[in-house]
This record gives C-alpha cells, structure tokens and sequence, in this order.
C-alpha cells in the first residue's frame, strides 16, 4: 500500500474512533444526567413522604386524641409510627448517598434500598387495616365537633397545605409503587455493566414480589372481614362456616320458585292436578370459590332504620341455600319462557334453579364470576406469601 494512503487510512480509522468515543460519551452522559434526575427524585419525594406523615400525627392525630376514643384513634392512624421509623431511615440514607460529595456516575442507589424493603413488611397492617381505617374515620365525621376540627386544619393550617385527614391517610398506599415505579426508570438509564445494575435489578424483583404479596395479603383479610359480616347478616348458618371459603361476588337475581310446594325448580310440573305455579321470585345471591349461596333478602325494621340513621339502613336474610360448585362446574345462559338474561349451573346438585339477570351485562358479569373468577388465589399470590411472612418476623425481630 502506498505510504500515503497508508496514512489517510490511519487517519479516517483515528476520526471514526473519536466520533464513536463521542457518542459513547453522549450517552453515558444522558443516562447519567437522567440517572441523576431520578434518585434526587427518590431522595426529594421520600424526604417529603416522611415529613407528611409527621405532619398527620402532629396536626391530626395528636388534637383528635381530646375528641376520639384510644380505641378509634388506633383504627384510623393504624402504625403510621412504625412507617415513619422505616421511611426515616431510607431518607436519611438516601440524603447522604444523594449528597453532592457522594453522587457521580459511578455511585450505586440500589444497595440502600434493598436492605429496607425487608422492613417494608410492617405495611402488612396499614394496608390491610386502610378500609377499616375510612369508615371509622367517616363515622367519627359525623360528630360536628369531630368535623369542625377536621375542616378547620384544612383551612387554616398552613402546613397541612390543604389536604384532609383522608389525603394523608392514603398516601402510604401509594409510596410503595411510586417507590417501585422509579427503581423501575433507574434500571431503564443504568448500563447492565454498571455496579448499581444488580443491586436495582434485586431490589426491584424483591419489591414487586413484596408489593404483590401486600395486595394478596389485603384481598385475603378483606375476603374474612366479608365473610363475618355476613354470618352475622345471613340466618340459618353454622358459625365460621363461610369464613373457611372465598367470597368473590353478590348481587340480586331473579329465580323460579313453584308457588304450592315451595321449592326451587326450572319449568312448571307437567302433573296439572298438583295445581302448582311457577313464579319469578327475587333473592339476593353470593358467589364463593366452591359454592353458591341464595337467599331472601329482608329490610330491617323501620325502628332499627330510625336507630342508625339515615342512609344506613341495613338488610338479613333468610332461608339461605347453598349449591356446591366444583373446579370445573360452569354457568350457562339458557332460554327460558319465564323471561329474558337466564342462566343455570352445570353442577353435579340436583335442583338446579334457573336465574335471571336484569340486563345483559349483569348476565355476562355472573358468568364470568362464576366461570372465570370464582377464587381470589392465584399460583403467584400463593408463592410471594412466604416472602411476606418471612419479612414480617424479621421486622417483629429488629
């Protein structure tokens, strides 16, 4: 090769060499620049987290302790305490690992997280309690005193910013994924050859297993609340006998009641001496993971009604009956003479009544409860339940 095009050579070679140095370097700094953007993020909004909670126990709960039963207070404030302690803890980390002397492209984030999501255990009961939380919260609403209160902080307390008792209470509910969401966009501008790629990685699949087994969890403790309010409302029922099982759906339906012999049954008796009469009767029914349960809904008395006030009337019901359903028994919409929106049970029970929805949409949501979504577990639900009581004893240790 000619010494001359030897060196244009070298230095076409050399100019490729800086232009893709200079991408290179473009990138690193666009993921860092970004990288930097999110954990001031975490660090900004973790800091404020703390600060709000605090701000909830100093501006509500402390007053609220002159008007509100112990008792109560517990229900509505849960163990804010303990998430304080927990967010503390990571905020302090992440204010000194954020510092402007720590943080530079080389800095990790992950490996001061992954050490406090084994301490994230202890939303178990503030999640799980968080319903139990707004309906004391709006019962105690009704006293003016209580209301008065409540409004007067809103409105003139300027560090509560304008947020109510309710806003504060669910911000908890929401850290977790916000948490989640931004590990998510640091793994997104973090090289896989990064130190900090394997920490955010595990921390990320430690979370969202965690954050999973919280909402099973809740699902699980709201499926017994349900359950016990409904011994208590449905007569006729051994004790703890629906607390053993998973409820899913409920709602009135229409069913066909044989007028003269009182039972349950699809057409009219073709014995025309028996003079029965097939009638569409409503009940109110509710759907578990392996049975279905109808009865009559009756409305309490008027005395009970004018007992709890308006806009809480409450209902019992009589005369349940129960049809057993298996894994693989499914509903069926069907033709009836009696009306429009049918369906029945293809199950091994012999009395199998038909029953009628309203609408053609209330028609598809009982077939799809019924054939589809009859169990609130799932193969990942079962398996994140260990992690979580794992975490559980060893929060309950430190």
């Amino acid at each position: 090769m000619d010494p001359t095009d030897l060196k244009n050579v070298i230095r076409i070679q050399a100019m490729v060499r800086t232009v893709t140095a200079a991408k290179h370097m473009k990138k690193k700094v666009h993921r860092h620049v970004f990288r930097t953007k999110i954990a001031h993020e975490l660090k900004s909004t973790e800091q404020s987290f703390v600060s709000d909670l605090i701000t909830c126990i100093e501006e509500y709960e402390t007053p609220l302790r002159a008007l509100i039963k112990k008792e109560k207070l517990d229900v509505i404030f849960s163990n804010i305490s303990e998430l304080i302690k927990v967010h503390k803890t990571l905020a302090a980390e992440f204010e000194q690992r954020i510092s402007k002397n720590e943080w530079n492209y080389h800095a990790s984030i992950g490996d001061v997280i992954l050490p406090v999501i084994d301490q994230f255990a202890v939303y178990e009961t503030y999640i799980n309690n968080y319903n139990q939380a707004t309906i004391m919260l709006k019962d105690q609403r009704e006293n003016s005193v209580v209301s008065k209160l409540l409004d007067s902080k809103v409105s003139e307390v300027k560090r509560v910013r304008g947020l109510s008792l309710e806003s504060y209470l669910i911000m908890p509910i929401q850290r977790l994924p916000r948490i989640l969401l931004l590990i998510r966009e640091l793994i997104k501008y973090t090289p896989k050859s990064h130190v900090d790629a394997i920490h955010l990685e595990a921390a990320y699949a430690k979370l969202t297993a965690l954050t999973q087994a919280l909402n099973y969890s809740k699902k699980l403790n709201e499926n017994v609340h349900k359950t016990l309010a409904l011994e208590k409302e449905i007569s006729g029922l051994q004790l703890g006998f629906l607390t053993a099982h998973q409820f899913t759906h409920e709602g009135a339906l229409e069913v066909l009641k044989e007028k003269k012999a009182g039972v349950l049954d699809r057409t009219v008796k073709k014995d025309s001496s028996a003079k029965s009469i097939v009638q569409k009767k409503t009940v109110y029914v509710f759907l578990f993971n392996n049975f279905l349960l109808y009865a009559k809904k009756l409305s309490a008395s008027q005395k009970a009604i004018a007992k709890l006030g308006p806009g809480k009337a409450v209902y019992k019901f009589s005369s349940p009956t129960v049809i057993k359903l298996l894994a693989t028994d499914k509903a069926v919409a069907t033709q009836s003479t009696y009306g429009e929106y049918a369906f029945e049970l293809e199950c091994a029970e012999t009395k199998k009544p038909i029953f009628f929805a309203s609408s053609q949409k209330e028609l598809n949501m009982w077939l799809d409860f019924i054939n589809s979504k009859r169990s609130i577990k799932n193969e990942e639900d079962e398996k994140s339940l260990p992690l979580l009581r794992s975490l559980s004893g060893q929060a309950a240790k430190k």
